[in-house]
């Protein structure tokens, strides 16, 4: 009797659903009707040309995880702009001369419960490398914001922070943070409104940047070494996020990050109980991409059998300067940061290639150069240390200020940017140019001074300068840039700063990271304020003259060389919309960045500045160490001759 009973389930076989053998069969390919969905996203189906649409929309929501809790009702499928109603069969939509080869296209759209499909949606920016597994779970949150599950905006913070649900948990898989939603954004929904890369919350980083960063910084923890959740850009749109026009919900463009699970930060716990190398991994990062805001809360503990450190919030990297204190990097305090890399740790570093990082990143997320450069710079810095000795603590003396609090009270620019400032110089002066810097950091420092082996003399000139040595007679003040936080918006989306009272004067540590125990350094004095164009010597303004006239026909040389490479590309490659959309701009802010230059805000250097500019640092760095670490393992001159070669 049990034999005669027919089940009403669908037959399947094979993925097939109601297949007999030598029957006619339809091949279908199924893929979302949203932009940005890859081949790799289509399902593949056999079905019978009895079969009816309800059958698919089964079968499409086994398969795709968001749409579980979707109901069939909400669901439609198009053929050729046609929908297919659920009580027809296939064959009266579709030709039955399909095959595995050419399948007939099928596409769907959830109704969203009434609201425009059209409103909701996410896919990944496709000039971004994503792993599959992020590619799914967009695609998992994708599908659950089109059957209804909302993102929630976190109540913390002072930029937007979207959790985004699947169909079936109550707990966030993702993260999303819309960059015109930042602090200081157009959009930001926490009444810390500013213009498209104007100042951040830190300078050194404009607004609207900071989502570059958080996807910067996965792409840059190869073979995710430091842990760096996955991360990707993303297009999304969604009622719930911030749309200036009502009426209208636009697309918007974001970090989208894979939530992680865990018990506290490390804020909640002894420093005590983390792992030597787990430290070590996260501070190799820290220093390479030069995180301005490295504190307990923004370090999560995962515990899996042993507490694990989770690194997480990076849009305050990859800065255009090194305006970063000791206190901004909370590992600096902790006690294994003070213990030797191990081997593996070394080989990392080792096998690090800044000038690849920086050219692919460039690429992927149109980071500006000048944050790249110092990329390439605090990574050689990284790789110099670690190969004579250095500790991560000694490594971070060199690159961060000490806090003002600890000494004096004033801002004393760290031990590599006097390294920086110095090889800028040089670089420009060696091609035949007066670089004439004007970042706030580097015009404080005594270049021709400051880290000068003992016994040696170094002599700067620019062409035309008949090899006399310039010397200037008074250094204006490196000036504060003070933090913004909630409780200090700054006016009129601009930072304020305070310069130092006539009289006072500010100091430059050179053997703070040699001997941090005996802070004993030249202190050379500033008159607070900046100099004026007659206040400069007449032999400067000398020089400087005759280095531009000088270089001038070579400048509008290069320039049409420029202008003529530049029409090329454009008549040749469109640029597309993701890579328009992730293309970073240059605010004001970024004229006092530590590589920029005075009356040339749309600078570029060439390709021989920027082979100088290493040349120099590389001498630098090894005049440094072996002033500074004579008794460290020395390994790295071969590296450096290298560099100059």
């Amino acid at each position: 009797m049990a034999a005669d009973i027919v089940s009403n389930e669908p037959a399947t076989c094979a993925g097939a659903l109601g297949l007999v053998e030598d029957e006619p069969v339809l091949h279908l390919r199924v893929r979302s009707a949203h932009p940005g969905q890859r081949d790799s996203d289509c399902i593949n189906l056999l079905v019978m040309p009895f079969n009816t649409c309800n059958m698919i929309k089964t079968r499409i929501k086994e398969l795709r995880k968001g749409l579980k809790a979707v109901r069939d009702n909400d669901i439609r499928l198009l053929h050729k702009g046609i929908e297919l109603r659920g009580g027809y069969p296939l064959d009266y939509y579709l030709n039955t001369a399909t095959t595995k080869e050419s399948p007939a296209e099928l596409q769907y759209l959830v109704s969203n419960h009434g609201a425009k499909a059209q409103n909701t949606g996410m896919y990944v920016a496709q000039q971004v490398p994503t792993p599959h597994d992020l590619l799914d779970l967009v695609d998992e949150i994708s599908d659950a914001m089109c059957g209804g599950i909302k993102p929630s905006l976190t109540d913390d913070g002072t930029g937007a922070t979207y959790m985004l649900r699947g169909p079936s948990s109550s707990k966030p898989l993702a993260v999303f943070k819309p960059k015109d939603e930042e602090a200081f954004a157009p959009n930001n929904p926490r009444g810390y409104a500013g213009k498209e890369n104007s100042n951040g919350l830190r300078p050194g980083v404009l607004s609207t940047q900071q989502a570059a960063r958080e996807v910067a910084a996965f792409l840059l923890d190869h073979k995710n070494f430091a842990g760096v959740p996955h991360t990707t850009l993303v297009h999304a749109k969604h009622e719930k996020f911030v749309n200036p026009d009502k009426s209208k919900v636009e697309w918007k463009v974001g970090a989208f990050q894979q939530f992680v699970n865990s018990c506290g930060t490390s804020g909640d716990f002894g420093m005590s109980v983390f792992s030597v190398s787990s430290v070590h991994r996260i501070g190799i990062l820290d220093v390479r991409i030069v995180n301005l805001d490295r504190n307990d809360g923004n370090l999560l503990v995962a515990d899996n059998k042993r507490l694990k450190l989770i690194p997480i919030d990076h849009g305050l990297s990859l800065p255009d300067r090194l305006e970063v204190y000791t206190s901004d990097v909370v590992w600096m305090d902790w006690p294994q940061a003070k213990k030797p890399f191990a081997p593996a740790e070394l080989e990392y570093i080792r096998s690090l290639d800044a000038a690849k990082d920086a050219k692919n990143i460039e690429t992927q997320l149109g980071v500006r150069r000048e944050c790249l450069r110092l990329l390439e710079v605090t990574t050689k810095l990284l790789q110099f240390g670690a190969e004579r000795g250095l500790t991560l603590y000694q490594i971070g003396l060199i690159l961060y200020r000490e806090d003002p609090d600890d000494g004096d009270g004033t801002h004393k620019p760290s031990v590599l940017e006097g390294i920086i400032g110095r090889c800028v110089e040089s670089a420009f002066a060696s091609i035949g140019q007066s670089s004439g810097t004007a970042s706030s950091t580097v015009e404080g420092l005594d270049l021709l001074s400051s880290f000068r082996p003992e016994g040696r003399s170094i002599r700067r000139q620019v062409s035309g300068g008949g090899g006399q040595t310039h010397q200037p007679h008074f250094y204006p003040s490196p000036q504060p840039s003070p933090m913004i936080g909630p409780g200090r918006p700054p006016a009129e989306g601009m930072l304020t700063f305070t310069p130092l009272e006539s009289g006072e004067s500010d100091s430059f540590d050179v053997s703070r990271a040699a001997s941090p125990g005996e802070r004993t350094g030249i202190s050379p004095q500033f008159d607070g304020r900046p100099m004026s164009s007659g206040e400069q010597s007449g032999s400067e303004h000398h020089h400087t003259t005759e280095a531009k006239d000088d270089s001038q026909d070579e400048l509008t040389e290069g320039r049409g060389r420029r202008r003529d490479t530049a029409g090329r590309y454009r008549r040749s490659v469109r640029p597309s919309a993701a890579r328009v959309a992730a293309k970073e701009g240059s605010g004001s802010d970024a004229s006092t960045g530590i590589f920029a230059i005075p009356g040339r805000a749309s600078f570029q250097w060439p390709v021989r500045l920027e082979k100088a500019f290493f040349r120099h640092l590389a001498v630098e760095l090894c005049l440094y160490f072996d002033k500074h670490f004579p008794a460290a393992v020395t390994v790295t001159e071969g590296a450096a001759a290298d560099e100059v070669q």
